[in-house]
């Protein structure tokens, strides 16, 4: 895809934007900002370089800095409806009441893609951008969702893999993968007072609506789709893996880390 092929006038629909992205009823996004705007080129290059994949990242552009960064770099995107005020040039600090604000904007966009999934798509998977992935993740994730209507990435802390039996409870939202077809309206509508108990983070927000809702789910294959603490463990070392997500660090040393596993294409 060319940056050409995305409408860009402010007349056309947000959805017939995005809808450009959708490949065989499947799409795969991300959201950033100024700040992130080097993981998500991280991300970017993974897909394109040692995934290999078919179809196009859609990077939804929290703010005005982070869509001409791109434009200029000719990739294609999309600039979210509620723009974010550029604040700073480095990632955004955990806890910060930026950091809460861009949650909230998080829950705003995966609310809107449930929305609209009835004329955009079929499938989606979200993906944080401070993640590296090697294999095209739809092989392993279609036939989890013909099963369940979401599928999250593991976020425990512990390096044992899940049983039937054993279920985690800790799903990551870094890693989201909906069926919309069976998907629940109204798992991302917002709960100020739950999310005042959430302090402004989308994770613990989201596990608690889906046990609220009773909305089944799984998560997917700890060794394949690692998470902070796996990559940490360096248990990927020992099998071959779909993605690695650098969550559980903060700042600098995710850059660091990745810099030193040779994960940093930038």
């Amino acid at each position: 895809m060319n940056i050409e092929d995305v409408p860009m006038h402010p007349s056309i629909p947000l959805r017939d934007r995005v809808a450009t992205f959708v490949k065989e009823g499947k799409i795969v996004w991300t959201m950033t900002t100024w700040g992130y705007k080097f993981y998500t080129l991280n991300l970017l290059k993974w897909l394109k370089t040692e995934a290999n994949v078919r179809w196009t990242l859609c990077i939804i552009c929290c703010d005005k800095e982070s869509w001409d960064f791109f434009r200029r770099e000719r990739i294609p995107c999309v600039l979210w409806k509620t723009l974010q005020k550029n604040t700073d040039s480095s990632v955004t600090p955990f806890g910060c009441n930026h950091f809460r604000t861009l949650n909230r904007v998080k829950l705003e966009i995966l609310d809107w893609f449930i929305e609209q999934a009835e004329e955009l798509c079929d499938y989606s998977l979200y993906l944080d951008g401070d993640i590296v992935v090697q294999k095209d993740p739809w092989q392993y994730i279609l036939p989890i969702l013909q099963i369940y209507p979401y599928a999250f990435q593991c976020d425990c802390s512990h390096l044992e893999e899940h049983t039937p039996e054993t279920p985690c409870k800790a799903p990551c939202s870094g890693v989201i993968a909906t069926n919309h077809s069976a998907s629940v309206k109204g798992l991302y509508k917002m709960d100020e007072a739950l999310w005042d108990a959430s302090e402004g983070q989308d994770q613990p927000y989201i596990t608690t609506r889906l046990n609220m809702l009773d909305i089944p789910y799984t998560t997917l294959n700890r060794s394949k789709f690692g998470n902070g603490i796996w990559q940490q463990s360096l248990r990927w070392n020992q099998e071959p893996w779909v993605l690695l997500h650098y969550n559980h660090r903060v700042g600098d040393t995710k850059k660091n880390a990745m810099k030193h596993f040779h994960h940093w294409k930038v």
